[in-house]
């Protein structure tokens, strides 16, 4: 039987509305130079390399991203790696294309066996930790789970609407008895986008990143969910890349 090769990929469209080519947008500085989220991203998959990641792909349709990464890492040294640009097609990288799309034609350009596992990780969440997604990969390759996803803990009370109404309604206590949030007795997480783990034969049946039996990759600090859409969103990510959150 074929040796099941892991395979991540970043994907890095040109085209970001809210803030232009916000993959490559400075998320820190270090030693007196600027760290992009793609950068940053990269060099947090470092310490898995070889081991437990075989390849790294960035895929993006713009000129500029790929120079960046060019730039960013222009030679491959023993015990380094040089990350692999995928062209992505227009067709995937318009706005209005799922993830899914990418996936399904970086799966067939690369001819990925059905045993094989991608890892899928989004630069605009950059709090990924190494340790947590290896765990992830490691739950997926045992085949105990079909793939992972990155989550963050939440101590938050979460309210909804009541269908064709305004009224409000507690997901998650009740209001009647309310505890305090350390207390509460059904966890919760939120999505943080950072990664997603899948054996690629699941992925392919399934038409889903995130099919049956889905394990929960908890990273600890509640901070981790912070996701950039916006230049607000950048903001507070630099501070708390600045206090909390430098490249491990």
């Amino acid at each position: 039987m074929k040796k099941t090769k892991v395979v991540a990929l970043i994907p890095a469209r040109g085209g970001s509305k809210g803030i232009p080519l916000k993959n490559i947008t400075t998320i820190m500085i270090e030693n007196g130079k600027d760290i992009s989220l793609l950068e940053n991203s990269i060099r947090r998959l470092q310490p898995l390399m070889f081991q437990y990641i075989h390849e790294l792909w960035v895929s993006t349709d713009s000129e500029k991203i790929s120079e960046h990464v060019m730039k960013k890492f222009p030679v491959s040294r023993e015990k380094e790696y040089l990350p692999l640009i995928h062209l992505r097609s227009p067709e995937s990288a318009t706005d209005e294309a799922s993830t899914e799309s990418l996936l399904f034609e970086f799966l067939e350009e690369q001819e990925l066996e059905n045993n094989d596992i991608l890892v899928t990780v989004q630069c605009t969440s950059p709090f990924l930790d190494p340790e947590v997604l290896t765990e992830a990969i490691l739950k997926v390759y045992s085949g105990e789970y079909q793939s992972a996803v990155s989550v963050t803990k939440t101590h938050r009370f979460f309210w909804t609407k009541r269908r064709h109404s305004e009224e409000g309604m507690a997901l998650n206590y009740d209001p009647k008895h309310r505890p305090r949030r350390q207390d509460l007795k059904e966890e919760f997480f939120i999505e943080n986008g950072s990664f997603y783990v899948t054996r690629c034969g699941n992925l392919r049946a399934s038409g889903t990143r995130l099919p049956d039996r889905v394990y929960l990759a908890v990273q600890k600090e509640e901070y981790t969910h912070v996701e950039i859409d916006t230049l607000e969103d950048l903001e507070v990510a630099r501070k708390l890349m600045e206090s909390k959150g430098k490249t491990k």
